[in-house]
């Protein structure tokens, strides 16, 4: 009987505690295919930015009070060599500043294809930064996990110009999103029934 009746609260309106989330940081969110995800998402990524102005986008989340907000970046700042003390840094200020307006999700930095120039030392400091990332203790989503393989984005996911996805990619983004979603609210169903 329980199992029926959570059932039919989960097929009544699961996302109602999502309201609206956030899609923050630099052109990796900003081309993403945030429309599939079943709740509001507000698209707050910005081409080419580094950490310090994706902080920079604080009042727009402010503004828009997402209630969970999916944060990818920091390849802008690899591309341009601002060193693993200043990346590690800024990526601090920025969950610290997030945390206060919004619950935060880390999304790991993606690899970027082999044909992209430097291709070896970029995906270094990716593995350097994601395990940084690891470390603060908040939610993350691996895309690595799906796209990539042997330190490279998979040939399948990525743009020629070889550290964009391409709209497969972004689908398998997507849908790690939406699957994260699902399984935080099943938790939450989950942890009310069992109160009931």
């Amino acid at each position: 009987m329980r199992l029926l009746i959570l059932a039919i609260l989960l097929f009544a309106g699961c996302n109602r505690d999502h309201r609206d989330i956030g899609m923050l940081g630099d052109s990796h969110m900003k081309h993403g295919q945030w429309d599939s995800l079943g709740v509001h998402a507000y698209n707050f990524g910005v081409g080419g930015e580094k950490i310090a102005g994706v902080i920079k986008q604080a009042d727009r989340v402010r503004m828009y009070k997402p209630t969970t907000c999916f944060i990818e970046c920091s390849a802008n700042d690899i591309h341009w060599d601002s060193g693993y003390a200043q990346i590690t840094r800024d990526y601090r200020r920025l969950i610290d500043t997030m945390s206060l307006l919004c619950s935060p999700i880390a999304v790991k930095v993606p690899y970027v294809g082999k044909d992209y120039p430097r291709s070896d030392t970029f995906n270094m400091m990716v593995a350097r930064v994601n395990t940084y990332i690891d470390s603060l203790g908040i939610p993350t989503i691996d895309l690595n996990r799906l796209v990539s393989a042997d330190g490279y984005m998979k040939q399948e996911y990525v743009m020629p110009d070889g550290i964009h996805m391409n709209e497969e990619g972004y689908k398998l983004f997507a849908q790690s999103v939406k699957c994260w979603l699902y399984r935080r609210e099943m938790d939450k169903w989950y942890n009310r029934l069992l109160l009931w």
